[in-house]
């Protein structure tokens, strides 16, 4: 499976009717990687920023530029270059 932005949720997997177990799996699994991404390219001290930002109403495109100032597609280019190199995905 392709991870990428658009799939991920901004809240904790939650069981909902008709889902799955391997749903929250991937998303969580999903997050993890790109929290151990971000850590890694951009450095610890971004992290409280990120977890801040993920707790209001907001998207991708405009929580990534805020917290890591670059835009998302840069982001996540190198999100999938590195998810390439450290685990074939």
């Amino acid at each position: 499976m392709r991870y990428n932005l658009a799939t991920i949720r901004f809240r904790l997997p939650t069981r909902k009717r008709g889902g799955t177990i391997w749903a929250d799996a991937h998303q969580s699994v999903a997050m993890a990687l790109l929290f151990e991404f971000a850590v890694q390219r951009y450095g610890r001290e971004r992290l409280p920023d990120l977890l801040a930002q993920m707790r209001r109403p907001i998207t991708w495109q405009t929580l990534i530029p805020a917290v890591f100032n670059v835009l998302v597609e840069e982001f996540e280019a190198g999100w999938r270059g590195w998810l390439g190199e450290e685990y074939g995905l």
